[in-house]
């Protein structure tokens, strides 16, 4: 019998899956190519192109695995505490699918909102600092929910999103000069 802190915890895990990975994949584009060419409609394009691309397959990947899982354990007649692991397929898809949109948003919103004021180096870095703040915020909620340090959980979440961050940077710069 699932309780509500397994439904919460289950949801968290897909909004934080969905969220983290469309957030770090677009941010990655929109540094590399706005590196790469400095033209604000290009990230655009292309970010949304990734956005809607990313967010599809996050979310099938998300059914797949949870129907494989179902399916596995219904096989070995397992019915107990594992099928519990993952909600239905559909709806784990579906939450997957949401976050990965919302994430990938995130890195874009600069971009969408200001690209006839303002140049695209400095919408880079506010792209950054609103995906950095939205990770430092997810981790906060994740730290809140889990009781955890929230230092820790938020040093995660910021730090994983750096990563990404310094990758597309540097993939944007090396693209640009070779390409």
């Amino acid at each position: 019998m699932k309780t509500g802190n397994e439904s919460h915890g289950k949801l968290m895990r897909q909004i934080i899956m969905g969220g983290q990975d469309g957030l770090i994949n677009v941010l990655g584009i929109v540094l590399g190519v706005s590196t790469a060419t400095g033209d604000a409609k290009l990230v655009v394009i292309s970010g949304l192109a990734s956005m809607f691309a990313e967010s599809v397959a996050m979310g099938c990947v998300a059914y797949n695995s949870s129907k494989s899982f179902h399916e596995y354990c219904a096989s070995k007649k397992k019915h107990s505490t594992s099928m519990d692991a993952f909600d239905s397929p559909q709806r784990e898809g579906a939450v997957v699918f949401a976050s990965t949109m919302a994430g990938s948003l995130m890195p874009l919103l600069p971009f969408l909102l200001a690209r006839q004021y303002i140049d695209a180096p400095l919408l880079t870095v506010m792209s950054v600092a609103v995906s950095l703040l939205v990770m430092a915020a997810a981790g906060y909620a994740r730290a809140r929910l889990t009781k955890n340090s929230v230092g820790k959980s938020v040093l995660e979440m910021v730090g994983l999103c750096t990563v990404a961050t310094v990758i597309g940077f540097v993939v944007g710069k090396v693209l640009g000069v070779v390409v």
